[in-house]
């Protein structure tokens, strides 16, 4: 995907007439111009991070500013790895006339999981790297899909 790049300080030399394109007016609107400009960066930056597990490794190794990281040479590079969770249970609907499988508590009309507690990826973070687990997880939380779970180990 092509992402525009808007650079501000040419954008507002040609928008400003010639008259007014004195040293101290541009230095002035180019002031002005600051906060937009970074908030420009942001909102780029989120936008090409999702949640795809590649982007979600990349975005953690770069936030924690990892050691030898190079985003061109990801794979060989990454120290904070995601993986998939062994076990995502599924509900099923049951039948009154069918026996469940044992896991699964009858409760009048339907059957529910006694399984709770399960995680659909695990984030792999090295002890030699330095975190806040609050921290962690909002920027992990902003970039996941709703309704996945996750678990944070340390190796």
């Amino acid at each position: 995907m092509n992402w525009v790049t808007i650079n501000f300080k040419t954008l507002l030399a040609l928008l400003l007439p010639s008259f007014l394109r004195k040293k101290k007016q541009l230095l002035w609107l180019s002031c002005l111009l600051q906060p937009l400009e970074e908030l420009y960066g942001e909102l780029l930056y989120k936008m090409q991070h999702t949640s795809q597990v590649i982007y979600l490794e990349k975005l953690l190794n770069e936030h924690f500013e990892v050691v030898g990281y190079d985003p061109e040479n990801h794979e060989t590079t990454k120290q904070i790895t995601i993986e998939d969770a062994s076990f995502v249970p599924v509900n099923y609907v049951y039948l009154t006339a069918e026996i469940p499988p044992y896991p699964y508590l009858y409760l009048g009309t339907k059957y529910i999981s006694s399984v709770a507690n399960y995680t659909d990826f695990i984030v792999k973070m090295p002890a030699s790297i330095p975190y806040e687990e609050t921290k962690l997880r909002l920027l992990i939380d902003y970039y996941k899909l709703a309704g996945k779970q996750y678990e944070i180990r340390t190796t």
